[in-house]
């Protein structure tokens, strides 16, 4: 009998393991070869685990792991280049415990089960060795007794070296990294990670803290970044009990090295994993472990001016970095500060959910005391003349027209005065007045007229000061900045001609967000817009005309049809009803002068017993009401038990009395020539009727409708 268990399932991939662990002499690279190696290691077969966990093979496994080998010396063998590495990261990342915890095995453990298995592989040899091994086992167990002051420290120091995470770990000391093997190491530090989180972290941090620095070196790879945003952003709960001075101490000194990655020198790779780590230890600033103290070394005057500085000096990697951390800062300050954020327009920056209550209270105040707050201020007029000052060069863009590429560094910039004017900062208010921003915004609104990123942030900050700006910066956007006029200029000219082959009209990109910024102009009611609204003609003219024809044609459903709208059924669907309804009747009228036929050439006696036909459906009630209230007593027990009327139900096509009745009574069907007596329950509960066989034999056992008697009067009643 075959058995459908997860192992004996599985065993048609996995006979080739078991037969191969049965050698003297195994090879790791003959398991590596079998398909169903990682199978069998998920299955936890013991006899695997026995091999796979000798200290030459584990090492091998790691080995294999981080190591790519040379392609030149190993072309004809690709399985070695790429099968084996993938192969072995996946069994030391998978979720077995006993390969877990090998990793964290001191070097006296590895020793003793060295020891243990040379004594058990000899018992299996030879029984007679086996007690002369159990003796030597006695005597080193009683050699250990009586070790000296000197053995006993080389035990202790044995005891607290971790061969095997050094082993892994070794990999940080090249000078460069393969990519793929950087990925692999990855996966399995993150596996020890989450299944052993205070050991590791309480490994590197204190018995190897030099690896830290070693990661920051090889930061260019995004699998090193993560890893280390991870040991950086530990919780609290992982070492409540641990000695924070030398955690804070490691982790600042981290902080500090890894920000001079921003400086433009370094590689795109390198400043944009720097960026990603420092937003990282923002985002979780809720839930890390002492997060106040590492944040402060985030947040000093010194390393603000630092990020102010870089971003200064105009280079599109270092700049776009820069202005992202320093648009984590200010949400963070914003999200500390206001314990509603997330009930007002503040877009959460971090992606995650900030609830009032997990919010950190403390108070800030965002004035010019934040050295943040300041030191933007300080830089704003470098930092929109940054934005205003693009490229003059061209690239080919859509439809053949030529565009003006704008940057993700000047877009990064724009985000992050979007998100300082949400700190709702005078100072911030009013500079941007003064150094004319609101012109700059209309100047690469229509220079940038293609980037549709551009014109959507744009958009962003003028729907911001119009809902819930203050007075000054309504009155400065409708009145400097004469928003009105702009619009109305820049949606007459909406369309212009391409030159080339393929030459036709064609709308500016920009037009969509300036239809939308005038409906919501139009829709506000604030008393400083409607001044300006209403000194305007040629914006109600606008407003009348041209809006009013762009809206009528926006919300045109296309074909002219709503397509949620229910649709009418065609017409052949009541055409055909009709003529089926036609040929129903019919067959009805035949039916019933067949049937009035037979009761005319019936005999005396058989008319008694065969109630005639009804043709009606009123002499059709008036024979079902004395059939009900002058039913006769039943003829046996077993009716006399169900205690129903007998009623004469006839149809179009002879129901068939199959009737399902309570588990505790029984089918019963009384026949009678053509009239069939169908006992129902006397309060005419629902009952189950299917045609007749006779009529309908393929559909017998097939018709499940339910009917009641009343359903089935009215289906008479028709006739």
């Amino acid at each position: 009998m075959y058995s459908f268990g997860y192992n004996s399932f599985w065993n048609f991939g996995s006979v080739a393991v078991q037969e191969l662990l049965t050698k003297s002499d195994l090879q790791l690279d003959e398991l590596l070869e079998e398909e169903g190696l990682i199978l069998e290691v998920k299955s936890q077969n013991q006899n695997l685990y026995e091999f796979l966990l000798k200290e030459e093979n584990f090492k091998e496994l790691i080995s294999c792991a981080i190591t790519i080998p040379d392609a030149e010396l190993h072309q004809n063998n690709q399985k070695k280049l790429y099968k084996y590495p993938f192969t072995c990261a996946d069994i030391l990342s998978s979720d077995s415990q006993p390969i877990v915890s090998e990793f964290f095995k001191s070097k006296k453990e590895i020793q003793e089960s060295t020891r243990k298995s040379e004594v058990i592989t000899d018992d299996d040899e030879d029984d007679d060795e086996v007690n002369v091994d159990s003796e030597k086992l006695e005597k080193t167990q009683t050699s250990t007794e009586d070790k000296t002051k000197e053995e006993e420290d080389k035990d202790t120091a044995s005891a607290n070296e971790f061969p095997y995470l050094d082993y892994l770990f070794a990999f940080l000391e090249s000078e460069s990294l393969n990519l793929t093997s950087a990925g692999y190491f990855a996966k399995i530090v993150n596996n020890l990670l989450n299944k052993r989180p205070a050991e590791l972290i309480s490994y590197i941090y204190e018995r190897k803290p030099e690896l830290l620095h070693k990661m920051i070196k090889h930061i260019y790879s995004k699998s090193i970044a993560e890893f280390l945003a991870k040991l950086l952003t530990f919780e609290t709960s992982v070492l409540a009990n641990a000695n924070n001075e030398v955690y804070n101490e490691r982790r600042s000194e981290v902080l500090k090295e890894i920000i001079k990655k921003l400086q433009p020198e370094f590689d795109l790779e390198e400043i944009n994993n720097t960026a990603y780590l420092i937003c990282e230890v923002f985002s979780k600033y809720n839930s890390m472990h002492n997060s106040h103290e590492i944040l402060n070394n985030l947040l000093e005057k010194s390393v603000i001016d630092y990020f102010f500085q870089t971003l200064k000096t105009g280079k599109p990697t270092s700049a776009c970095a820069v202005a992202l951390i320093l648009g984590n800062i200010f949400a963070y300050y914003i999200l500390i500060n206001t314990p509603k954020a997330q009930e007002s327009n503040l877009d959460d920056p971090f992606g995650e959910s900030q609830s009032p209550s997990n919010i950190a209270q403390q108070v800030f105040e965002l004035t010019e005391e934040i050295p943040l707050l300041k030191a933007f201020v300080e830089n704003l007029e470098q930092i929109i003349k940054f934005i205003g000052n693009s490229s003059e060069q061209t690239i080919p863009g859509q439809h053949g027209a030529q565009a003006v590429p704008f940057g993700s560094a000047r877009l990064k910039v724009l985000e992050l005065i979007i998100i300082a004017m949400k700190a709702n900062n005078d100072n911030i208010y009013n500079k941007l007045i003064e150094f004319n921003f609101f012109e700059t915004l209309k100047n690469i609104l229509i220079r940038h007229d293609w980037n549709n990123l551009l014109h959507n942030q744009v958009e962003k900050i003028f729907t911001h000061i119009i809902e819930s700006g203050t007075d000054d910066l309504k009155i400065a956007l409708f009145e400097k900045a004469k928003i009105l006029d702009f619009i109305v200029d820049n949606s007459k000219d909406s369309e212009f001609t391409l030159s080339g082959k393929h030459a036709r009209k064609v709308r500016k990109g920009y037009l969509g967000h300036l239809v939308r910024l005038s409906n919501k102009i139009v829709e506000n009611r604030d008393p400083i817009l409607q001044k300006y609204i209403e000194g305007n003609t040629k914006w109600k003219e606008y407003v009348e005309s041209l809006l009013a024809e762009t809206n009528q044609r926006d919300r045109t459903n296309f074909g002219g049809k709503d397509p949620r709208a229910p649709s009418p059924e065609p017409s052949y669907i009541h055409e055909r009803d009709q003529y089926r309804d036609e040929d129903e009747k019919r067959e009805e009228d035949d039916e019933d002068e067949m049937e009035i036929e037979e009761v005319e050439n019936m005999g005396e006696e058989e008319k008694d017993h065969h109630p005639p036909a009804i043709s009606t459906s009123d002499e059709f009630i008036q024979e079902t009401e004395h059939h009900v209230l002058q039913a006769t007593s039943p003829k046996n027990e077993e009716e006399e038990r169900i205690k129903q009327a007998s009623v004469p139900v006839r149809g179009r096509n002879s129901f068939d009395p199959l009737n399902r009745f309570i588990p505790d009574y029984d089918e019963e069907i009384k026949e009678e020539n053509e009239n069939i007596w169908v006992l129902e329950p006397a309060d005419l509960k629902t009952v189950e009727e299917t045609l007749d066989a006779k009529f309908y034999p393929n559909h017998y056992w097939k018709k499940t409708e339910l009917y009641s008697a009343e359903d089935i009067l009215k289906e008479l009643e028709g006739l």
